[in-house]
């Protein structure tokens, strides 16, 4: 099995004020490029960062050739929104800038794509919509995008005064993409246009989570019949079952050990390849949650770790499976986790700096 790993690690490049009010000093160059060793552990910076601006969260294309990356700004081009760039990744793990389009709405915050890489979406938070844009062959982004806006607010009048998308995932079958709105408390589902290779405006359907929740990230187990979903605000991780552009409730349990103690965040949520496990980062307690996947798609709590660092962030699971890598956003730093694919459990072993990290991308 091969031992060394490229991650790319998406950083804060400029100053960025959060949905909390809070303002954030980037301290990032842009895409950082390390190499993780997964017989020890160890991750080191390989080689200068790619230039870009708030480069917040990454994705890579299942053929692994190229990377897209949202630049999380208000402004454009003097307009106000923010923007996507792509990416060809070259034989030395290089990136090669292929183009950029504005993305309708400010605070880009996700970016995903289709597995025959023929789409594109982006969640627009503070902008209140989503983006969709065809692909190119040569991976570019296409000219002519959709963005479909979003409408309505939740009952926190802080945090949900307004539409506040930050995720459009897509879901196994290619037919239906599932966004989570912090804002108004919806997983509303978009069927994909197939032939024009971008969103559909009329949702197929919605989904009420519940008040003050702040659904914020989703993951489709391998079947594609359980969706997970952390709501922000609330802290918890929400089951679901999916088939066919429906969502049915199943579970809601708290993403932290503890609930009612330090105030906390929802940050992110990933499964371990093989399904069995389910982690979550929380920032405001920093502690990554482990939970295991019942026979009936359900969460048992397995651990509550500390993230080995303040606010964790993006984090990802190496292609091995035996490691876990966090992004401590308020730290500089990347906490590297060795994984038990047995019991799911995680003990720290290693610390690499890392300006401002937000997202983390393997590329086996």
């Amino acid at each position: 099995m091969k031992e060394t790993y490229q991650l790319f690690v998406g950083t804060y490049s400029r100053p960025i004020r959060f949905g909390t009010g809070e303002i954030l000093e980037g301290r990032g160059k842009g895409i950082h490029r390390y190499t993780f060793d997964a017989k020890t552990g160890t991750l080191y910076e390989s080689t200068a960062p790619a230039p870009a601006e708030n480069p917040s969260y990454l994705a890579l294309s299942f053929d692994k050739q190229y990377l897209y990356a949202v630049n999380e700004l208000k402004e454009y081009k003097n307009k106000a929104g923010g923007a996507v760039s792509a990416y060809r990744i070259e034989s030395d793990g290089g990136l090669r800038f292929l183009n950029q389009r504005p993305t309708g709405g400010a605070d880009p915050c996700y970016v995903g794509l289709d597995r025959e890489r023929r789409c594109l979406t982006v969640a627009n938070f503070t902008g209140g919509s989503v983006c969709s844009y065809p692909l190119c062959a040569d991976g570019s982004l296409g000219k002519k995008g959709v963005i479909i806006r979003h409408y309505g607010h939740g009952a926190d009048p802080v945090r949900q005064s307004a539409p506040h998308p930050h995720a459009a995932v897509w879901a196994p079958d290619g037919k239906y993409v599932i966004v989570a709105d912090l804002g108004t408390d919806d997983l509303t589902v978009y069927r994909v246009d197939r032939e024009n290779r971008v969103l559909c405006a009329d949702a197929v359907h919605s989904f009420f989570v519940g008040s003050r929740m702040g659904p914020r990230a989703c993951v489709f187990d391998q079947r594609g019949e359980r969706c997970y979903v952390l709501c922000e605000i609330s802290s918890a991780v929400m089951t679901f079952s999916y088939m066919d552009g429906r969502l049915e409730f199943l579970q809601a349990v708290p993403s932290v050990a503890e609930p009612g103690g330090v105030p906390n965040s929802g940050a992110d949520l990933h499964l371990a390849p093989d399904g069995r496990f389910l982690y979550v980062s929380n920032r405001g307690q920093d502690s990554i949650t482990v939970f295991s996947v019942q026979a009936d798609g359900t969460l048992q709590l397995v651990q509550a770790v500390g993230c080995g660092g303040r606010t964790p962030r993006n984090f990802a699971l190496d292609p091995t499976g035996g490691w876990v890598l966090v992004g401590n956003q308020d730290s500089d730093s990347i906490a590297v986790f060795k994984r038990d694919v047995q019991s799911g459990r995680l003990a720290l072993e290693n610390k690499a700096f890392a300006p401002t990290p937000v997202s983390l991308l393997f590329r086996a």
